[in-house]
């Protein structure tokens, strides 16, 4: 027999309507939900007077209005209902993020760390993300979890690291972490995280490729507004292609060639005793041997692309640690090298470079967790 639904659902279903609106139309007013959920004003009267009770929603000011009287209360939600956090975990160094329900940044911070797949580093990991919490001032009742992103493929439900070569944390589960956490948990892939930051800030784009051009080479495929995952939790990994069939450096996987060799920033820096910032004043100072190894890497990443772009025709992002050193020059060698391998013709209108902050990567991981609360906040 087909249950029905019960008046308390029927409430609960209300209340998400009320606060999705209220999200995305900050100072409304109670006629306004009202007219525009098609609700009675009674219902919406009452889960305002809930929500206002639970810290969730306040009220922001009067509603202007060109009728003589009594002006409408507005109602804003509380940013800080809700604080979610991001931790980066890269070999030799954590990178920690705060931010509110709008996705705005409450705090970062940076710590030392070398990571060992052990008991003791991941309870100092946790003592880190303590410390950094309580630094922030919000109690812990406010915090909605922690996202541990790091470089290796995850299972979809968040739980276990399945490949996890860079690090060595193949099989890593996270009660590792939640064990010593009193909040929930999960894992993301550190570049379908850097997509949700640059998704979360750029969603004219719900179907796309973001390439995470970092210190590993890393990719992320968006669909309808979503990470895809892929049947088996491997979409995307581009990084496993391999651009160069004879030769070449070997990959962290085992193989020879593969795009992680040639498109990584390590590889880009590999011989050059500098940082990015020094490497790319000499490739625009005109330096001949940066400019040369510049050159040579986007020749790679625009044999990349074209590769992808052969079967996916969407928009690409170029984003990670190299994105704000990527000029439009650089951009249009790049279509130029990729119309020169494309047989048809097509606008020079699909690639576009990320904005994403230098710690967008922890960012992102706090953001799945405040995208789910949003998605189930009654």
């Amino acid at each position: 027999m087909k249950k029905s639904i019960t008046p308390g659902q029927i409430r609960a279903g209300n209340r998400q309507l009320i606060y999705s609106y209220i999200y995305s139309h900050p100072a409304v007013s109670q006629q306004d939900l009202a007219y525009q959920l098609r609700l009675s004003r009674p219902t919406v009267s009452s889960s305002l007077a809930e929500m206002e009770e639970l810290g969730m929603i306040e009220k922001s000011g009067q509603v202007s209005s060109e009728f003589v009287g009594r002006k409408a209360a507005a109602y804003s939600i509380i940013n800080t209902y809700r604080i979610a956090v991001g931790v980066h975990i890269h070999a030799h160094h954590i990178t920690l993020s705060a931010v509110n329900l709008y996705g705005e940044i409450i705090e970062n911070d940076h710590r030392d760390l070398d990571f060992i797949n052990d008991e003791t580093c991941a309870e100092r990991i946790c003592d880190c993300v303590k410390d950094f919490i309580a630094s922030t001032g919000y109690p812990d009742e406010r915090i909605l979890g922690v996202s541990i992103v790091l470089p290796g493929l995850v299972s979809p439900d968040g739980t276990l690291v399945t490949y996890g070569k860079i690090l060595d944390c193949t099989g890593l589960k996270i009660e590792a972490f939640s064990r010593h956490l009193k909040w929930h948990c999960r894992f993301i892939h550190d570049a379908s995280s850097a997509a949700l930051s640059e998704l979360w800030n750029s969603d004219r784009y719900p179907d796309s490729i973001y390439l995470m051009l970092s210190n590993h080479f890393g990719a992320a495929a968006i669909v309808g507004g979503k990470i895809l995952y892929g049947r088996h939790g491997h979409a995307a990994t581009y990084e496993h292609i391999r651009l160069q069939k004879t030769g070449g450096e070997t990959c962290y996987c085992g193989r020879k060639g593969c795009a992680e060799t040639l498109l990584s920033v390590q590889s880009l820096l590999k011989g050059f005793p500098e940082d990015l910032d020094t490497f790319f004043a000499n490739v625009r100072a005109g330096k001949k041997e940066e400019a040369k190894r510049w050159k040579k890497y986007l020749e790679d990443l625009a044999h990349m692309i074209r590769i992808i772009h052969l079967s996916t025709d969407t928009d690409y992002f170029l984003s990670g640690d190299l994105a704000p050193y990527i000029t439009q020059m650089d951009v249009k060698l790049l279509y130029k090298l990729i119309e020169g391998s494309i047989p048809f013709p097509e606008e020079n209108d699909y690639l576009h470079v990320g904005s994403m902050p230098v710690s967008g990567i922890s960012i992102g991981g706090a953001l799945i967790m405040v995208k789910n609360f949003l998605n189930h906040a009654m």
